[in-house]
Order: C-alpha cells, then structure tokens, then sequence
C-alpha cells in the first residue's frame, strides 16, 4: 500500500522556540511515525530563539525566510523604542495579520514543489498565522487535495489582537470564507468549536476537537517529591500577555498565607515581572528570562506547581494553552486562574491535576497542602491528555474524511 501523503504548512516550526511549533512538530512527527510520507513548509521566522531541537527524522522540511515586510512588523526584543512603536502600527493595520506576505511565499513553495511532481492526499494549514489557511485554502483547490484548516487560535475578534475599528464585519466575512474551504476544520477546545458553530452554522459539520496533548517523553526523569515545610517553587513559563492574565490571586494567596513561596518565570515580559517584584517584596519573584526549551522543561521538573493564568474575557472559556499540556507532561501539581466554567478548570477537577479558581481560600487551602508534602506528584499522564490520543482521534477523521473526498473525485461510470 503507498504511503499517505501529507503537506503541513506551519509558520511556527522548530527550531523556532514557541509554544506554536509544539503542536505542528508533534503532527509531523505522529503522521510519519505511522506510515505517512510527511513534507512540512515552515517560515524560519528570526523573531524568536531558534533552539527548540525535535527529532524531525523522515521528515522532509523546507524553510522560508520571512520577508522584509515581515520582518519589519514582528515583534523582536532589542529593538528601539521608535522602531517598536513603527512596527507595533504597521501590525496594527495589516490585513489579516501581518504575515501574509511570509506566508505566501510558503505557498509559493508549496506549489514548486507540486510542480516538480510532489502529490499530496492531504494539505494541512495549523494556524495562527491566520493568512496560512487562505494560502492552504488555494494550493488545496489547485490540487485537488483534501483540507484540513486547524485553529491553534481564534481570529476574528480575538481577545489578544488590536484590529482597526469597524472592522468586525470585514473580519467575519473574511473568516467565513477561509474556513468554508476547509473539508475538515479542527480547534483545541469544545469551547472554540462551539464558538465558531454558533458564528458560522453551516460549517458545523465540518468541526471537530483535537485538543493538544502532553508527550510521553517529557513525563520521564521527574524529581522526588519535596519536604514539608520548605520553600514552595511556583514556576510559570511563557508570556503574561501584559495585563490580561491576572496571576496576581495566587500571589495575593502566597503574600498571606505564611508560607515560603517563591515565583519564577521563564520567557515572560520583564516588566510585568519587575513590577510583580515591585508589587510583593515579601515573596521571592524571580525573572530567568527566556531560556531553551530543555532549560524550561527541567524547571517544570523541579517546581513544587506549575501555574497558568486566563483572563476573564468570554472568550477565554475556550482556551486550553499548549503550555498546560506541557506541565501535564510533567506530573507536577498545576495551578490554573480561572473561572470554575472555563474548560481548562473542568479538566483540572475531571483528572485530579490539581486546582483551578481565582478565589483567595481556596489557593490558600492548596498552597498549605503543597507545603505539608500532602499532594504527591502523578506518575502518569491520564489517556485522554496524552498527544498520542489526540492525534490517533486527528488521524482517524481524517482516513474518514480522505475516503469521502476520494469518492467525490472519482469520475461516475
């Protein structure tokens, strides 16, 4: 039987070292370990660090260079403050993102390489970017191949991006078509696909939910559990994304609880960190700064809890980050701020990971467990948060869906 044939195009893609290129190297990595022939097209985006080492084996890479205009308008570090500011109101006004030309030119690749004679069952487009799904939307329909449009994110009204006003319609109207190219369109919550059926019900069918999942890998090599009456470690890795997650109940929590607690963050905005410091001077506050992937994992590892904060913008029911799977994998109690009805606290409850609420007594009740040795880390990754189920459920809709398709093109006799 020939070997399937997958095309992923993703922006993010390690080396590149964000949370993003999780999910796109654990689909690479899942459909060529099970007998797919898997060719990925990547930016090589110089935005971020490039030290996020995968075993990409088997898997035929190409990677292009962000353009100049991309360049100008992705936010990196260092750079002055007028070119920030420059940057910051070009990205601002790009339409869809600022992006598009980055992503075209993947497609452009993309094509060439059907042209030299590369054919693919499947084009699958993980965005965000959101401007990558209209190019896999157009290599898709040129090729005849089946489209799968996976949403890491929300676009139109998202919560996390500045868009020009009255421009809600356009947006919509713009979502709408993208993904009514899609034969198959996946989220990462039942919460975002509930979102997009109420927004567009005539796509409903089309929905499906494969959440992120932990990696087995990542499970092994834990530390023991800690002494009581130590200090506590909370570690907390990845952006704060300035003021909209509000982490501050579990500080508040720590401040009055008597106990030794100290908070270290791994690639979050430094003033948002110096002005935590600022803001509780009884508590240790520690900013590392953004360091490799390894180094981040193995202070997951070593922490006594792990936190993540959502805000309280409806749309953040939905979110279920790569980083909560990340400490999933790790077996170390985590602690959510979030409401009781937010997705993200029902898997918490459901699986026993450890505590999710923004209500003061009750993350005061669970740092004074913590600190009597009272939680004992997990040994094991329930099943149904592994990567490997919820790609094995990805792959199973999409034989379905590619057996549909083929049906659909086949000439009547």
């Amino acid at each position: 039987m020939m070997a399937r044939r997958l095309l992923l195009l993703s922006y993010w893609f390690p080396p590149n070292n964000v949370i993003g290129a999780s999910r796109a190297a654990a689909m690479a990595r899942y459909f060529s370990d099970n007998g797919w022939a898997v060719t990925v097209v990547a930016a090589n985006s110089g935005a971020v660090s490039r030290d996020f080492e995968v075993d990409l084996s088997a898997i035929e890479v190409h990677r292009v260079e962000d353009t100049p205009v991309t360049k100008f308008m992705n936010f990196k570090s260092g750079r002055a403050r007028w070119r920030r500011a420059l940057s910051a109101l070009a990205r601002y006004a790009a339409f869809p993102d600022a992006f598009r030309s980055t992503t075209r030119r993947m497609g452009t690749v993309a094509e060439q390489l059907m042209h030299d004679g590369k054919t693919f069952d499947v084009i699958m487009s993980t965005a965000l970017p959101f401007s990558q799904h209209e190019v896999a939307g157009k290599l898709a329909r040129k090729f005849g191949a089946l489209l799968v449009l996976d949403n890491r994110d929300t676009w139109a009204y998202s919560a996390y991006r500045r868009r020009l006003p009255l421009s809600d319609g356009l947006e919509r109207r713009y979502e709408h078509r993208v993904l009514s190219a899609g034969d198959m369109l996946t989220t990462i919550s039942d919460g975002m696909r509930s979102y997009f059926c109420k927004q567009y019900p005539d796509l409903e069918p089309r929905f499906s939910t494969i959440r992120n999942g932990a990696d087995a890998d990542i499970v092994s090599g834990r530390t023991s559990q800690r002494s009581s009456g130590s200090e506590l470690h909370i570690v907390y890795t990845g952006i704060l994304y300035g003021a909209k997650r509000d982490i501050r109940p579990i500080l508040n929590a720590a401040r009055d609880s008597g106990f030794q607690v100290a908070f270290d963050f791994f690639g979050s905005e430094p003033d948002r960190v110096a002005a935590l410091k600022a803001n509780y001077p009884t508590l240790r506050v520690t900013d590392y700064g953004r360091v490799p992937r390894a180094e981040a994992i193995a202070a997951q590892r070593s922490a006594d809890a792990l936190l993540v904060g959502l805000g309280q913008d409806p749309a953040e029911k939905t979110f279920l980050p790569g980083k909560f799977f990340e400490y999933v994998g790790t077996g170390r109690p985590i602690i959510v701020i979030a409401d009781p009805d937010y997705e993200i606290s029902q898997l918490v409850d459901a699986h026993g990971l450890g505590v999710a609420t923004r209500d003061a007594d009750l993350l005061n009740a669970f740092l004074g467990r913590l600190s009597r040795g009272e939680i004992v880390p997990r040994e094991v990754v329930p099943e149904a948060l592994t990567r490997d189920h919820q790609l094995g459920l990805l792959e199973r809709c999409i034989d379905s869906a590619l057996e549909k398709h083929k049906r659909r093109a086949r000439p009547s006799s």
